[in-house]
């Protein structure tokens, strides 16, 4: 049958290091998704107007809001390999 382990306690030196790793890890997420807020607020603005000068430049203008939104999701998938990277780098 199955008997649950006896769960370790985390001494507080790993507990401050995964801690750590946690905020490391919301602030990848936090300030990416403002600098990327920052940008498509920018850009797509600009990109509208354009669109409705002339509807050629729509590729053009989709591009660069892309671009902008696209550092969000850098930031995210920097998180994601933080807290993955948490439990192995402390060895628990």
């Amino acid at each position: 049958m199955f008997q649950p382990q006896a769960r370790r306690a985390l001494r507080p030196p790993f507990q401050q290091a995964q801690a750590f790793g946690y905020l490391a890890a919301a602030l990848a997420v936090g300030l990416s998704c403002v600098g990327s807020g920052i940008a498509v607020a920018a850009g797509a603005p600009a990109a509208i107007g354009a669109t409705s000068e002339d509807p050629k430049n729509f590729v053009k203008a989709l591009i660069f809001v892309v671009l902008g939104e696209g550092i969000a999701l850098y930031g995210l998938l920097i998180a994601i390999l933080i807290i993955s990277n948490v439990g192995t780098a402390l060895g628990i």
